[in-house]
């Protein structure tokens, strides 16, 4: 079975999925925030997330639905459950650390947070709770992601992109 899911957001960068059973889901992006490493009109495959799959982990990128916006955001998860968030002042902003290690997009532009956003980040204490995922963005113009709306739910994962296959850029 196929659907069209119109998807705003996409992070590349992504570790190769296990090996699973699959039901397949066409994905044509719209939006910028996963640019340059895919633009608007770039068509991907994913597959269907369901209890068998096994739980995402850092690198995956994931399509999910937590009520902040009308259609489901594809981004690329940073920390999962156990993971150790840290932040580290750079002038007014905070710089990103999973389990000590700084983070950043594919361009190696750290990720950096608000003070009101990284307040918010606390809030979730220094590891991440069971069956959640800190998702990002790869263009930070574009930061609808957990520096906005936080943690996303495992539960609200309805797809694990695949990023080896049937990726078909804009000409």
């Amino acid at each position: 079975m196929k659907c069209l899911f119109y998807v705003a957001f996409l992070w590349l960068g992504l570790a190769p999925l296990k090996a699973m059973a699959c039901t397949p889901y066409t994905v044509e992006i719209k939006g910028h925030s996963m640019y340059p490493l895919a633009k608007e009109g770039d068509i991907l495959t994913l597959c269907q997330f369901n209890n068998h799959s096994p739980p995402p982990v850092k690198g995956d990128w994931v399509v999910f639905d937590n009520g902040s916006v009308e259609i489901p955001l594809i981004k690329r998860v940073i920390a999962s459950a156990v993971d150790r968030l840290s932040f580290k002042k750079q002038g007014t902003r905070w710089q990103l650390l999973v389990n000590d290690k700084p983070q950043s997009n594919s361009a190696g532009k750290p990720y950096t947070l608000s003070p009101a956003q990284q307040k918010m980040l606390t809030l979730y204490g220094a590891v991440l709770p069971a069956n959640t995922l800190l998702v990002m963005s790869e263009n930070s113009q574009s930061a609808h992601d957990s520096r906005r709306f936080g943690l996303v739910d495992i539960r609200d994962v309805i797809a694990l992109l695949t990023p080896t296959q049937n990726k078909t850029p804009n000409p």
